[in-house]
């Protein structure tokens, strides 16, 4: 009977391919896998969203986000270019190039390590005794958190969605039910970064160890590193982009105004990564020739639209809502998170941009990654004194309009 309904499933998915232009058996078994996580994941973020509104104060929440935002920038230095340069060597079935990866990127990351070694004595002999000991601590555990979700990019390049779901929600769980009582019992920065560390290290390290022993050979691309520095070059100023308005808004507003934008903006990048675009594309599109699939990318990214439209105005719809329901000290939140809802309106873009990094297109990735970035600090440098956090807001919707713009118009010219 079972076998019967799968069969039948199967044929009707291969018969709207003709319409669709696409491996409907391909997405309809990952897409199932990568959706289920990632509601999963959207659930935990709520629980965790929940705990942190009702628990902690927002001035330890704001706290929090601004060491985070630091730790952020630091991992710059672990070649974060290489997660995606792996999926294409994995693709390619060199999975040897997992244990290359690993090991770069805990040796570089210890010069992030350095850094927030650093940032902690100016914290000390500033008397912020508090911000120096979460530094430290983070300095500490550095290397691990930038290495050890690597379990998950291998399992997503084998386009095993399955697996990937495990390690994926796996280490969440334990992470999540292992936290909830450090944000009940207190309400101190220093002990949520260092059980943040401390439980990221032990359950994603244990993913990661558990995914070394299931290596099929040993073969490595030598051409992963090199591209995955090139991309991490790209990288800083997306990361120092991404990070830094959590850490202006502390400086210039406190970190009550950073617990509030976060609040805003948490949901907006948890959302938009709803959909499994990236997940899906970057393995499949990695074997093929971007030239013979461009007319088929193009017409499935306007698809795409049909479907995140209806999903932004419900979200606008409902944001108010939710928050008084359930995050009422944060209503202020909801209004800066209506409007930075357009940013899934561009969740499409990231089929394009897939493409432009299955192609290895350098020179335009460095001009979209870098140009954007940089436009965003400088308009948060200008905005935010001004205008508060409604200058974070803007400054980040012009980069995202500007940056997405830039993709269209390089995929077309491929």
């Amino acid at each position: 009977m079972i076998q019967t309904l799968q069969f039948k499933i199967i044929q009707f998915l291969r018969w709207t391919q003709r319409y669709t232009k696409t491996d409907m058996v391909y997405v309809a078994k990952g897409s199932f896998w990568i959706l289920l996580g990632k509601a999963v994941l959207l659930v935990i973020s709520f629980i965790m969203m929940t705990a942190y509104a009702r628990w902690l104060s927002k001035e330890t929440y704001g706290t929090y986000q601004f060491v985070m935002a630091i730790v952020g920038i630091a991992s710059i230095l672990a070649l974060s270019g290489t997660n995606v340069s792996l999926i294409r060597s994995i693709a390619r079935n060199k999975e040897g190039t997992l244990i290359v990866v690993i090991k770069e990127k805990m040796k570089w990351s210890l010069l992030g390590s350095l850094g927030l070694i650093v940032f902690a004595g100016w914290n000390f002999f500033n008397h912020s005794i508090e911000l120096a000991a979460s530094f430290f601590v983070a300095a500490l555990f550095l290397p691990l958190w930038t290495t050890t979700s690597l379990a998950r990019v291998f399992w997503n390049a084998k386009k095993n969605f399955r697996f990937e779901f495990i390690y994926k929600v796996g280490p969440a769980t334990f992470i999540l039910f292992s936290i909830l009582p450090v944000i009940y019992f207190t309400n101190r920065t220093f002990f949520l970064v260092l059980a943040t560390f401390v439980f990221y290290a032990i359950f994603e390290g244990f993913f990661l160890y558990k995914t070394i022993k299931k290596l099929k050979n040993n073969e490595c691309d030598e051409g992963a590193i090199k591209f995955g520095k090139n991309l991490t070059i790209m990288d800083i100023a997306v990361t120092i982009g991404r990070n830094l308005d959590s850490v202006i808004i502390w400086l210039l507003l406190g970190p009550a105004q950073v617990a509030i934008y976060s609040f805003s903006y948490f949901p907006i990048k948890a959302m938009s990564n709803t959909l499994p675009v990236q997940s899906l594309a970057l393995p499949k599109i990695s074997e093929k020739n971007i030239s013979d699939i461009k007319k088929g990318l193009l017409r499935k990214f306007f698809f795409l639209f049909l479907i995140v439209l209806p999903f932004t105005i419900i979200v606008v719809v409902a944001v108010p809502f939710v928050y008084k329901i359930f995050f009422p000290s944060y209503m202020e939140s909801a209004r800066y998170l209506q409007v930075l809802s357009l940013i899934m309106l561009l969740i499409p873009f990231q089929l394009l941009e897939t493409a432009l990094v299955s192609e290895i297109r350098k020179k335009e990735l460095y001009i979209i990654r870098v140009g954007s970035s940089l436009i965003k600090i400088f308009l948060l440098l200008i905005l935010t004194p001004f205008l508060g956090i409604w200058g974070v807001v803007g400054a980040t919707l012009i980069m995202q309009f500007l940056r997405n713009g830039a993709i269209f118009y390089y995929f077309k010219k491929i």
